[in-house]
């Protein structure tokens, strides 16, 4: 699914009051997202040179999100840094945003939909208790 990079956000904040409580980046990750789209600009832009100073062209840069409404934020978040205003040519066209319908979802591990990966999930987890059963150590965290 493509979403537009904007159209992504107002829907996204189209929540009812308890959803949006659990989905809305805090002003804190608002700032450190942000934050990291200019680390990342200082590295790939200024000093590998790697990606245009300037975008110029929508086949420049692939955005890519799981389609909860936090990780949408912090892709926007993370772009802004990347590429403000200030660094994207006037005449650029809207970015998109692509995203999978949840069934289909790779970004994250599926722990929903996908049968195979709640079955490992549970033997991983039956495995890890059974090691730290046998290590009075590990249980009780280096206190014996």
């Amino acid at each position: 699914m493509v979403t537009s990079f904007w159209s992504a956000y107002y829907v996204a904040c189209r929540l009812t009051k308890s959803e949006s409580d659990t989905a809305e980046l805090t002003d804190k990750g608002r700032q450190t997202t942000l934050c990291l789209g200019q680390r990342l600009r200082y590295l790939y832009v200024q000093q590998l040179s790697l990606t245009p100073r300037i975008l110029t062209r929508t086949d420049q840069i692939h955005l890519r999100s799981s389609p909860y409404p936090r990780a949408l934020h912090s892709l926007q978040q993370v772009f802004n840094g990347l590429y403000p205003y200030d660094r994207r040519a006037r005449s650029l066209p809207p970015l998109t945003i692509v995203t999978r319908p949840l069934l289909e979802e790779t970004l994250l591990p599926n722990e929903i939909y996908c049968q195979r990966f709640i079955e490992l999930s549970k033997a991983y987890s039956r495995r890890s208790a059974q090691k730290c059963e046998c290590n009075p150590a590990r249980a009780s965290g280096g206190r014996v």
